[in-house]
């Protein structure tokens, strides 16, 4: 039971941190493709999630 719980925690890390990267995309806070890798490399490192398949095939990945 305790993997379904963690998979529910993953699912909401990763969604806080897609929703404060476009929150900051929004308020214009972002405006190249380098800030943009910059910010969802340091958000996912906060949260200590991966991005989601979408996003790796994009290129962006938090190992640095």
């Amino acid at each position: 039971m305790s993997s379904g719980l963690d998979a529910r925690q993953l699912y909401k890390d990763r969604i806080e941190a897609v929703t404060e990267i476009w929150s900051k995309i929004m308020r214009n806070e972002v405006s190249t493709r380098n800030q943009l890798e910059e910010l969802v490399y340091i958000i996912y490192k906060q949260k200590g999630v991966e991005p989601s398949g979408a996003l790796v095939r994009l290129g962006f990945t938090i190992r640095k």
